[in-house]
């Protein structure tokens, strides 16, 4: 399974679901390849929101406090109709999160297909959901806060009026600071920290 595949797999559902116009309901279709178990993934009409889902017997089915709430997305329980099991879903519900939710799907799959239970491949599903939502709480949906813009915008001043004219575009091996390093430029023999404040004459800078 590659990440290209499952977004052909939603683009031609979209493409199908704008086809048929008034059409309501549900399209899915398994993921293809050689797993141990079954995955599936599928797109709500017409609201067109990307899902994800997998059948287990009704005996390891988590409890709906069991399903971790992650930013973009929503696990929850489902029963099909005319399906012998209930099934696991996850559903994308903010399309600006599109290429993480595939990102997701594929390591979800990945994960789940080493597990030789279906006890061990609900655990695998929600223990890699909360690590991810982990991952999520890192990053804000309206992008860099104003402090982080104006570090950001000091950090590339100084390239360009400073680094870049006497040493070329090579110098940007140097900025380590979308790394988080304890200085914005590493050099062989030195560092420098950029600082950027939006006061008319700073004595300080902290």
């Amino acid at each position: 399974m590659i990440y290209e595949e499952l977004n052909r797999i939603w683009n031609e559902m979209e493409s199908r679901a704008a086809e048929s116009g008034s059409y309501d309901g549900l399209l899915r279709q398994r993921i293809p390849g050689k797993w141990s178990y079954e995955y599936f993934v599928g797109l709500s009409v017409p609201a067109k929101e990307r899902f994800f889902y997998f059948s287990v017997e009704a005996d390891f089915l988590p409890l709906p406090e069991d399903f971790s709430v992650t930013r973009g997305f929503r696990a929850e329980r489902v029963q099909f109709p005319g399906a012998s099991r209930p099934c696991i879903l996850l559903r994308l519900l903010d399309a600006s999160f599109e290429d993480v939710f595939t990102s997701l799907v594929m390591d979800l799959v990945d994960q789940m297909n080493d597990a030789s239970t279906q006890r061990g491949r609900v655990k695998t599903f929600l223990n890699r959901l909360r690590r991810w939502q982990y991952f999520m709480k890192g990053y804000r949906e309206e992008g860099l806060s104003p402090e982080a813009q104006r570090g950001l915008y000091g950090e590339l001043h100084f390239f360009e009026t400073v680094l870049f004219h006497r040493h070329g575009a090579e110098i940007l091996q140097a900025w380590t600071g979308p790394e988080r390093a304890h200085q914005d430029f590493q050099f062989n023999t030195c560092a420098v920290e950029v600082k950027t404040s939006i006061q008319k004459e700073p004595q300080v800078i902290t």
